[in-house]
């Protein structure tokens, strides 16, 4: 009996959900798994504010704090270590 090994493909991307936005002006940050074609979207739980996140990069721009705590609690670091991917 032959078996056949296919490849995964596995993609994710972080963004801004630009038309729901808070009372305070920040918009929540968004996560889209691909598996294999099927997609995944869910919160991160994360506010963003707008002028901070850069939309080539997929994260917070600068060195400040604020931006610091949204890049390590919603980083591609996360989902490939604490999420996991199996």
């Amino acid at each position: 009996m032959k078996t056949s090994m296919s490849r995964s493909t596995f993609k994710i991307l972080f963004y801004v959900k630009k038309g729901s936005e808070r009372a305070n002006g920040y918009l929540p940050l968004m996560c889209r798994l691909t598996v294999d074609g099927e997609i995944k979207q869910f919160s991160c739980k994360l506010d963003v504010p707008p002028k901070l996140w850069d939309v080539k990069t997929a994260r917070a721009t600068g060195k400040s704090v604020e931006a610091q705590k949204i890049n390590a609690a919603g980083g591609p670091e996360r989902v490939g270590g604490e999420w996991g991917y199996k």
